[in-house]
This record gives structure tokens, sequence and C-alpha cells, in this order.
């Protein structure tokens, strides 16, 4: 196993520098690794490994930027409003009528 630095771009007009460093048999494996271990996020625009003085980047950058569907953190995915209405409509059915303190009423 060979240890290599991680090198990152944040943005396309900035230098390397290091973030980090990783243990790997060769350097595709390690490529991999710091990409898994370093830019799961997008924390970078490229990302390198430094293999002996010698820069190995990644051969497509689309594996830098986060393909995590993260669509469950956005509301819009989630619609609240149909699922009020119906429920406030069944409620109205069933003649039920919700009594009590609700949060921001003053007591």
């Amino acid at each position: 196993m060979s240890r290599f630095p991680v090198l990152q771009r944040r943005r396309e007009d900035s230098d390397w520098e290091t973030v980090g460093y990783v243990h790997a048999p060769d350097r595709e494996m390690a490529l991999g690794f710091a990409l898994h271990s370093f830019f799961r996020h997008g924390e970078g625009v490229n990302c390198a490994i430094d293999d002996g003085g010698e820069i190995v980047t990644v051969t497509d950058p689309r594996d830098v930027v986060a393909h995590t569907d993260k669509s469950y953190r956005v509301s819009a995915g989630y619609p609240l409003g149909p699922k009020r209405r119906k429920a406030e409509q069944r409620i109205a059915e069933l003649g039920v009528r919700v009594e009590g303190v609700r949060p921001g009423d003053d007591v």
C-alpha cells in the first residue's frame, strides 16, 4: 500500500491544494478512494492525486460532481398542500372538530 496525497481545485482558476491522504495499492484505486472520501459533496471542481511528483487527475470531471439525488431535502418533492386539504375534507365529512391550544395561541 502506498500513501497518495489528494489534491483538489476549488474553482477552475484556483491552484491545486492538498486536502488529505489515501492509502491504496495503485493510482487508480487511490483516485477512487479520493473521490469517495473527499468529493462526495461537490467540494471542488477537479480531483487529483500526487503519485511521486506526477499529478494524476480524474479523467472524467463529471465524476467529481456529486451525483447523489438529494431531492428529498427539497420540500417541493413532497407536496403538503393536497395532503392537508384531503385531511381537512375528511375531518369535515366526519364532523369532527379539533379543539385545543395551538402553538402561538396566548393561553
